[in-house]
C-alpha cells in the first residue's frame, strides 16, 4: 500500500483537497465536497479551518450529512471539548437513526456501535482531563468512567462479532475507573464501601479476560493489541486488586465504626427522650399534687370562713335573744 508511506500519505491528502476544491469551484454549495475538504483538512491537523468547514456544511446541508456532525464530533474531542464533542456524536446517532439518513458503515449496528465507542472515549478522555486536578475538582471523574463503561457495554451489545480491542478498551476503563475510586482518599473526596467493592469487582472481571488475550497471544492467535501493553495491564491490575482489598477492609472498618457511633447516638438519644418524658411527666404529677394542695387549702379557708360567720350569726343570735328578754323583764309590772 503506498499510502504507508508519510510523504505519499501527504501527497495523496493534497491532491484529494484538490480535487474538492475544484467541485466546490464549479458548485459552492456542494455539500458533500465541502466535507470531503473539511475531512482532508482536519486529516491535515487543520482543525480549526475544517471547524469551519464542518459548521458550513451543517448550516448548507441542515445537517442531511450526518458526516458533518460525527467529524465535528472528532474536532471538538481533540480540542478537549468533551461537552460539545458528545453532543456531536448524539447528534449524529439521532440523525442516523431516522429514516434516510447516511450511514458510515456497512449496517446501521455497525455504525452506532462505532459511534458508541466515540462516546465511550469521549467520556473516558474527560475523565482523565479532570482527575488531572488531583484534589476534590476530580470528584466528576468517577461518574465521566461510569459513562464510558456505560457506552462501551452498548457498543459490545450492538456488536455482531466479538471485538477483541473494543473488549479490552472496557478492561482499561474498568482499571481506571477503579484506580479513580482508590485514589479518592488521596483527594479528599468521599467514598463508601459499596464503591470500592464494585471496583474491586471491576478488576477482578477484567483480569481473567487480559489473561485470556494473553494466552491467545502465546498460541499465535490474532490479538491486534501489543503484548507489553496486555502484560502491564496484568500487573496493574494484579497490584490494584491487592490495594483495592486493603481499602474495602479499611471503608468497611470506618463504616462499622460509623455505625456504632450511630448507634450509640441514637441510644443516647433515646435516653434522653425518655428522661425528658419522665421529668415531663414527674413535673406533671407535681403540677398535679400542688394544685390539689392549693384546692384544699382554699376549701379548707372557705370551711374556716364559713364556720366564723356561722359563729357571729350564732352570737347575734344569742345576743339578740339576751337583750329581748331583758326587755321583757323589765317591761314586767
Amino acid at each position: 500500500n503506498n499510502l504507508n508511506t508519510v510523504g505519499k500519505y501527504s501527497k495523496h491528502l493534497q491532491y484529494a483537497a484538490d480535487f474538492y476544491r475544484r467541485i466546490l469551484q464549479k458548485d459552492n454549495a456542494n455539500a458533500y465536497a465541502a466535507n470531503g475538504l473539511g475531512t482532508v483538512l482536519a486529516e491535515k491537523g487543520k482543525l480549526l479551518e475544517a471547524k469551519e468547514v464542518f459548521n458550513r456544511v451543517r448550516e448548507v446541508s441542515g445537517d442531511t450529512i450526518a458526516d458533518a456532525l460525527l467529524n465535528l464530533g472528532h474536532i471538538y474531542l481533540a480540542q478537549k471539548k468533551h461537552p460539545e464533542a458528545l453532543q456531536m456524536y448524539l447528534s449524529y446517532m439521532s440523525r442516523t437513526q431516522s429514516s434516510g439518513a447516511q450511514i458510515t458503515s456497512k449496517s446501521q449496528e455497525d455504525d452506532e456501535a462505532e459511534v458508541l465507542q466515540y462516546i465511550a472515549f469521549a467520556h473516558f478522555d474527560w475523565a482523565r482531563q479532570t482527575e488531572l486536578f488531583n484534589d476534590v475538582k476530580a470528584a466528576p471523574a468517577d461518574e465521566r468512567y461510569k459513562k464510558c463503561i456505560e457506552y462501551l457495554e452498548m457498543a459490545m451489545k450492538k456488536s455482531k462479532r466479538e471485538n477483541i480491542l473494543l473488549r479490552f478498551n472496557w478492561c482499561m476503563a474498568k482499571l481506571q475507573a477503579a484506580n479513580c475510586v482508590l485514589q479518592k482518599v488521596n483527594r479528599n473526596i468521599r467514598r463508601t464501601a459499596q464503591e470500592v467493592k464494585d471496583a474491586l469487582t471491576g478488576l477482578e472481571e477484567s483480569l481473567p479476560i487480559i489473561q485470556t488475550m494473553i494466552q491467545w497471544k502465546q498460541e499465535k492467535r490474532k490479538v491486534p493489541i501489543q503484548s507489553s501493553m496486555l502484560t502491564d495491564f496484568v500487573s496493574q491490575c494484579k497490584h490494584n486488586i491487592d490495594s483495592a482489598k486493603g481499602h474495602l477492609n479499611e471503608e468497611l472498618r470506618k463504616e462499622q465504626d460509623a455505625q456504632a457511633l450511630r448507634d450509640i447516638q441514637r441510644m443516647d438519644a433515646e435516653a434522653s427522650k425518655k428522661s425528658n418524658e419522665m421529668k415531663a411527666s414527674l413535673d406533671k404529677e407535681r403540677e398535679a399534687h400542688e394544685e390539689e394542695e392549693r384546692e384544699q387549702r382554699a376549701i379548707d379557708k372557705m370551711k374556716r370562713v364559713a364556720n366564723l360567720t356561722e359563729g357571729w350569726k350564732v352570737a347575734e343570735t344569742a345576743t339578740k335573744k339576751e337583750k329581748t328578754a331583758k326587755k321583757k323583764k323589765g317591761d314586767a309590772p
